[in-house]
């Protein structure tokens, strides 16, 4: 069926064997700050209201109970002595209800 109203976005977990956490990041407004654990094959719908800008969505697996401390997805710091980590980058970026328009993006930069 279709989704609930503000809610364009189901982000599923294919992964037979393990967990995904799903990160996120908006620009515009908070999304929550934890992130969202799918166990396998489990999805989530996201709220999506119109007028959310600049939303970002990332996977992270491999985490602590949290979300935190991944070995894949984790978003680490750079510091003067080791430098920056190259990480695994995989994000979905969108806008939706924008003039009545989503607008959506996929990056792929050294990612899954």
């Amino acid at each position: 069926g279709l989704p609930a109203a503000g809610q364009r976005l189901r982000i599923v977990n294919g992964c037979a064997d393990d967990a995904l956490w799903i990160a996120t990041r908006s620009a515009a407004a908070p999304l929550g700050d934890a992130p969202i654990r799918l166990a396998p094959r489990e999805g989530h719908s996201f709220p999506t209201p119109d007028g959310l800008r600049g939303a970002r969505y990332w996977p992270k697996a491999r985490c602590d109970h949290s979300g935190h401390h991944c070995v894949i997805g984790e978003e680490l710091g750079c510091d003067s002595t080791a430098g920056c980590p190259n990480p695994v980058d995989s994000r979905f970026e969108a806008s939706f209800g924008l003039s009545g328009m989503d607008e959506v993006g996929v990056g792929l930069l050294d990612g899954w």
